[in-house]
């Protein structure tokens, strides 16, 4: 891959597309200075394989013309061997076996992922059966406190899927400080009534008067470990007000 934005760099055929490589360079340096997780350059990659296959084929067409027969042969064996750990071929219980039968562990790509699948299908599960966990929970409140309670999540991905499966089951939008979400403020809450998502109550029994756990929410045995370990608190009364406790919310990671 690194020798494609060089040759749309160096050749002189590649004149018009050269603002390609720079970007695709710069954008690199950028994220490997600032630790940015591997698949945040895959949209580039399309440009790129474009250019790679002008190239090769480039290069086959004056000269190693044997080679091609190879190459797709490869191509073809690689893309058999590999392909059950980009699309969803194999039911999960089955793939964890492919991967010990040919020794092969993807990458983490987040530093909490202890999953036995790859993150990209670990994170895929638990999300409908957390969110059915929470309206269970919402709505065997007092009805005074249905009305009052906000839902308060860690990670976008769970607020996600409390505003993607939730409407249907009666829950409200969820807020959270995680990344956008903290944009998006926390609505209509007014610090008295809230369901927390979290592992432990620390941090909840610091800020808020009351706490109490109402247990471990249902999950799927594949989804990310710590998902499986999420506890929904019901906390009242927040002690600082929600104008001053959110700027405190903000989580960027």
């Amino acid at each position: 891959m690194a020798r494609r934005p060089f040759w749309l760099l160096g050749s002189r055929e590649c004149r018009r597309y050269r603002a390609i490589g720079i970007i695709y360079l710069i954008t690199l340096a950028e994220f490997i200075i600032l630790h940015g997780k591997s698949y945040y350059l895959a949209p580039a990659y399309p440009m790129l394989f474009a250019v790679g296959g002008v190239a090769i084929e480039r290069i086959f067409a004056s000269h190693l013309k044997w080679l091609k027969p190879v190459l797709l042969s490869a191509m073809l064996v690689m893309g058999a061997l590999f392909a059950p750990f980009v699309v969803p071929i194999l039911p999960p219980d089955k793939l964890v076996a492919y991967m010990r039968a040919i020794r092969f562990q993807p990458p983490c790509t987040e530093t909490s992922h202890t999953a036995a699948l790859p993150q990209v299908f670990a994170d895929q599960f638990g999300w409908e059966q957390m969110v059915g966990s929470v309206a269970h929970v919402y709505h065997d409140l007092h009805p005074e406190d249905e009305k009052r309670a906000a839902i308060f999540c860690q990670n976008y991905g769970e607020a996600g899927a409390i505003d993607f499966f939730g409407p249907k089951l009666g829950l409200p939008s969820a807020i959270s400080g995680h990344q956008n979400y903290f944009l998006w403020g926390p609505r209509d809450w007014t610090g008295e009534v809230v369901l927390v998502l979290d592992t432990d109550d620390d941090d909840e029994r610091q800020l808020f008067a009351s706490v109490q756990d109402l247990g471990q929410i249902v999950s799927s045995p594949w989804a990310m470990p710590f998902e499986r370990r999420t506890h929904i608190f019901l906390c009242r009364d927040l002690k600082a007000g929600v104008q001053e406790f959110w700027p405190r919310a903000k989580k960027w990671l």
